[in-house]
């Protein structure tokens, strides 16, 4: 692929605070390009996943994509400017807000007209961010693709306090005998604990930091004819943020996820319709961050039987950004 031209502008200050808005594309004079907003990942915390965005940024620029990617003010200290740390997580999504709002305005600056309505996708908090777009700015996102997002945190509170008898998962590559889970407590919690400042094993279900990042939950209680649709890609190995929160944003769309593993050792991926237009596919072996894959060095998504379902699974969801086909 060709490495893309990249611009950066500011496109929000607040109190000393400058957000940047990087802006790639194929050609710098090129017209009628599709939109598409981009947010990193990095636990709400910092920057340093930006790389999952310029890993994979030129096979979007080569489809046809200018891509905009915005920074916003971080939960965590230790990366960018004090003015843009320590945030709250509504300063974060306020953000995510402007940003989008941004690209609506300014997008046919960079020949990227657009009908009001922008493509969003985003890895892990990236992911989570798009999801709040989807359901806090449905008239705003056309369609969203999700990576390993958490994006349920009902069902993260209640799996991991085991109310109403769930749990999370078990690893899908060991006998179905196993009670070996995925899910990792220590760092998940640490994470929601310093970027959200809650607590899971006492916060209210009730609580609005519970409710208004229970994206499943959102769009089922409003309908789903209500919100753009979501495509979401997630590793049934991941455990940070385990699949179950991509199950729980799937069903609320109207989906039924049967995950059965059990099936031939050759099947590396499972795919779902999440009601009439939404997608998710689990990829059995992909970790957290599973679209970095260096052969020899290391692979995220697993073996190659799994790496190449994972690649596959990006292409099609980069098309269904482009032009709303189906990804099955």
């Amino acid at each position: 692929n060709k490495i893309p031209f990249m611009k950066r502008v500011e496109f929000k200050n607040v109190n000393g605070c400058s957000l940047e808005m990087r802006i790639y594309k194929k050609d710098i004079g090129a017209q009628n390009q599709k939109p598409l907003m981009w947010i990193h990942g990095g636990s709400w915390q910092g920057r340093g996943m930006f790389v999952g965005v310029e890993a994979l940024v030129s096979s979007y620029t080569e489809a046809g994509f200018t891509v905009f990617a915005p920074f916003y003010r971080l939960t965590g200290n230790s990366d960018a400017n004090p003015e843009c740390n320590n945030a709250k997580w509504q300063d974060t999504m306020a953000d995510a807000e402007s940003a989008l709002a941004w690209v609506k305005a300014n997008s046919a600056v960079f020949g990227a007209p657009n009908t009001g309505k922008i493509p969003v996708t985003g890895q892990s908090a990236g992911g989570h961010m798009a999801g709040w777009l989807v359901t806090h700015k449905p008239a705003d996102v056309s369609r969203a693709m999700l990576l390993y997002p958490p994006a349920d945190f009902d069902d993260f509170v209640k799996r991991h306090r085991g109310i109403s008898g769930l749990s999370f998962p078990r690893l899908p590559y060991l006998p179905v005998t196993s009670t070996t889970t995925v899910y990792n407590p220590n760092e998940a919690i640490s994470i929601i604990k310093n970027s959200f400042n809650v607590d899971v094993n006492t916060i209210a279900i009730t609580d609005p930091v519970v409710t208004e990042n229970s994206f499943g939950v959102t769009v089922r209680r409003n309908s789903p004819a209500n919100y753009p649709p979501v495509f979401i890609l997630h590793g049934a190995s991941d455990g940070l943020v385990t699949y179950t929160q991509a199950q729980a944003l799937c069903e609320g769309f109207g989906g039924a996820v049967n995950v059965n593993w059990t099936l031939p050792s050759s099947l590396y991926r499972q795919t779902f319709t999440c009601g009439p237009s939404s997608y998710l596919h689990l990829i059995k072996e992909a970790t957290h961050a599973f679209e970095i894959c260096l052969p020899g060095l290391v692979c995220l998504s697993g073996s190659q039987g799994s790496a190449n379902a994972a690649a596959d699974s990006l292409r099609k969801g980069r098309e269904w950004l482009l032009n709303g086909t189906p990804p099955q």
